[in-house]
């Protein structure tokens, strides 16, 4: 999940003061990063936190951080016009003058010398900002809930405590007890709309099964996002795709699919997730032209992302079970050719798709080495 940014209420509707170092020049803010310490450059013109190789090497060297937190990758302009390559990475917390900020995304810059800079992913989420010479004032702020904290029988302080149980649970997997809490806090009317997602991701999470919820949160802060209130647009239109599809809401999966892929640089993750459940909603609603049109998007975009080619069922023996129930997919659609169907199933039970491989074995196809009719 990327781009999520909590602040505990306990610190909600208050002001923090951060006495920023002068440094050559540029003021510089101490943070802890995943428990790190480290000082950042406050830059307000950056649009994302950025760290240098050096010190994401450091971090992950140290435990700081792990592979799980690498998401993807992406190119940026420095400042002398320079397009370079970057990594886009998760920082689970960081923290600044006590505010508590979690999973917000950074890039690493592929530069051992580049600066560390406290950019707009941070900066937005953090409310009202205001800079006086060297000292830093944030103040906080929850969402436009339609409930108030004023009706709550819970005081602000349990209220902040609450919402940083809900994210350990979350954290740890345990989404119904995450959800109990979530729902307490979002009613209250001091959930942050930059931790919508985190709250849908609950609810629609298998465990729990409320899509319909999620779908209904999720849409409520559409203007947030249009305003440009929330920097994630893709997350976020993403998160409404895989809830409106699970919520048997094909037509909207449809339609936040392709504004979510529009947001996305190919071939990320995201944009095959998209493509995926945009597919099977075409599928679902009898449009079989445009759900074959976008299996076979997926599948260039997956294939892109994962690095592997169709092939490499045959050629490296790998086994794929998402390729391999697209692959079938597109073999019941039909609408093509005869020999196009038969490949379909040949690779779908090539990638391990169990009813693929009872056809192929109903017809007595091989489907163990690539066929001699197979073209790519």
């Amino acid at each position: 999940v990327l781009a999520l940014v909590i602040l505990f209420p306990r610190l909600a509707f208050g002001q923090v003061v951060i006495e920023m170092e002068h440094d050559a020049g540029v003021y510089k803010v101490p943070c802890k990063v995943n428990g790190l310490k480290l000082k950042f450059i406050f830059d307000t013109g950056a649009s994302s936190v950025s760290i240098s190789s050096t010190v994401a090497d450091m971090m992950l060297e140290n435990d700081y951080l792990n592979k799980n937190d690498i998401v993807g990758s992406g190119y940026s302009q420095i400042a002398d016009g320079k397009i370079v390559d970057h990594t886009r990475i998760n920082l689970k917390t960081i923290e600044i003058g006590g505010l508590i900020l979690h999973n917000v995304e950074a890039i690493v810059m592929h530069q051992q010398s580049a600066p560390l800079l406290l950019g707009q992913s941070a900066i937005q989420k953090l409310g009202k900002v205001s800079i006086s010479g060297n000292k830093l004032t944030i103040t906080s702020y929850g969402t436009t809930n339609p409930y108030s904290a004023k009706h709550s029988s819970y005081t602000i302080e349990q209220l902040g405590e609450i919402y940083k149980e809900g994210f350990m649970y979350e954290n740890n997997g345990d989404y119904l007890l995450a959800v109990e809490k979530f729902d307490i806090v979002y009613k209250a009317g001091i959930m942050y709309y930059f931790d919508i997602i985190t709250y849908a991701q609950c609810l629609g999470n298998n465990s729990v099964g409320r899509y319909d919820d999620a779908l209904d949160v999720l849409l409520k802060y559409e203007d947030d996002v249009i305003s440009g209130n929330y920097t994630s647009k893709d997350a976020y239109y993403l998160e409404i795709c895989k809830q409106a599809y699970w919520a048997k809401e094909y037509n909207l999966c449809i339609r936040y699919g392709g504004i979510a892929k529009a947001q996305m640089p190919y071939p990320l993750q995201n944009k095959w997730l998209a493509t995926y459940w945009v597919a099977n909603s075409y599928k679902n609603i009898g449009n079989t032209y445009q759900a074959r049109s976008e299996f076979k998007s997926f599948i260039s975009s997956y294939l892109a992302y994962m690095e592997i080619a169709a092939t490499d069922c045959w050629d490296k023996e790998y086994k794929d079970p998402l390729l391999a129930e697209v692959y079938y997919s597109l073999a019941l659609i039909g609408g093509e050719t005869y020999f196009d169907g038969k490949k379909y199933f040949l690779i779908s039970a090539a990638w391990g798709n169990a009813d693929a491989i009872e056809i192929c074995k109903e017809f007595d196809w091989s489907f163990t080495t690539k066929p001699y009719d197979y073209v790519y």
